[in-house]
């Protein structure tokens, strides 16, 4: 499904066709959030509470 969604031409285009009207019959939504590590775009929450804190030590914070 990736390889149609994303352009790639090493599908059939019969079944290519298949996927699309099925996606969108589905109406799917990549994940933002599951593409971002595969893009080097991901976002982090939270974090080291050591360092946003400034302690220094990640036994306090």
């Amino acid at each position: 499904m990736s390889r149609v969604l994303n352009g790639r031409s090493t599908v059939d285009p019969e079944l290519a066709e298949r996927v699309r009207r099925v996606s969108r019959r589905l109406r799917y939504q990549p994940s933002a959030t599951a593409q971002g590590p595969a893009r080097g775009t991901a976002k982090a929450v939270g974090g080291d509470r050591a360092r946003s804190a400034g302690t220094g030590s990640p036994n306090r914070g």
